[in-house]
């Protein structure tokens, strides 16, 4: 599943399966182990809030994508 399908399939979850407000819930990419090409190319791909473990790796990985 692409990206930008995830928040309208989550969406469909929540309404559907789980009974609840899909405002109620943040889609979180975690980028755990991930390089920081592939966070940046999350973000391009639509991605706006994202996690990571250790606040070191998401210091060193926001100062690489530049944001």
């Amino acid at each position: 599943m692409s990206v930008p399908a995830i928040p309208s399939a989550l969406e469909r979850a929540l309404s559907t399966r789980a009974g609840r407000d899909p405002r109620s819930v943040r889609l979180i990419a975690v980028t755990k182990t991930k390089p920081a090409e592939l966070v940046r190319a999350a973000i391009a791909a639509g991605a706006t809030a994202i996690g990571e473990n250790y606040v070191q790796e998401a210091q060193a990985k926001r100062a690489a994508v530049g944001e």
